[in-house]
């Protein structure tokens, strides 16, 4: 039996010293954690195309079609996901409610997960640098990016790493296809155009 790769995993918030609810961040913690990521984002990108043992190409569409069927295929293995289980939500009105997780992304699902997200914000920010940026996300606290690096852009701003998993996480679950990546890029490129023509 041949044995598969482990894929490198990505730092978690600890090496920061920051708590992992963002909504508790300082202004400071959250500039650190951006400023953080800013710095391994290249590197992180790396990792994901040695895995694959891929470079970005020209041609984008094929690129992230041939990148995006190699990464729904490997994410599938059982190493990248489990079943959560039944978790306990606490209302502050005092009522509980009880969730099935569903597909949970192990540290390896989260990390190539992650990494495939910093990818695909790598070539929009290289294709498109006038209308497509990094940002951290200042404002109001209950906002689900609220000191978070997202990229802005028309019609709001969105977390690559967020959008990433999420999308993993769908396509463990056969609810999404491997040719979201590309979707993600067209949209966005679209979108860009708009801004810029």
């Amino acid at each position: 039996m041949k044995k598969t790769q482990d894929y490198r995993i990505f730092p978690r918030l600890e090496c920061i010293h920051v708590d992992l609810d963002r909504r508790t961040w300082s202004k400071e913690q959250g500039k650190d954690y951006f400023y953080w990521l800013m710095s391994v984002k290249s590197d992180r990108v790396q990792v994901l195309l040695d895995f694959f043992k891929e470079t970005i190409d020209e041609d984008r569409q094929a690129f992230l079609l041939r990148i995006g069927k190699a990464f729904t295929h490997e994410v599938r293995m059982r190493k990248y996901w489990f079943q959560g289980g039944e978790m306990e939500i606490k209302f502050r009105t005092g009522h509980t409610a009880v969730v099935d997780r569903g597909i949970v992304l192990s540290d390896e699902g989260y990390s190539i997960a992650a990494d495939m997200g910093l990818l695909v914000a790598d070539v929009l920010t290289r294709d498109f640098p006038s209308a497509i940026k990094w940002k951290l996300l200042a404002g109001a606290r209950n906002h689900i990016n609220y000191n978070c690096p997202v990229l802005t852009g028309e019609p709001d701003c969105w977390d690559p790493i967020a959008v990433a998993c999420v999308n993993a996480t769908a396509m463990i679950d056969n609810q999404e296809t491997s040719d979201f990546w590309w979707r993600l890029y067209s949209d966005c490129e679209d979108k860009a155009g708009e801004d810029t023509g």
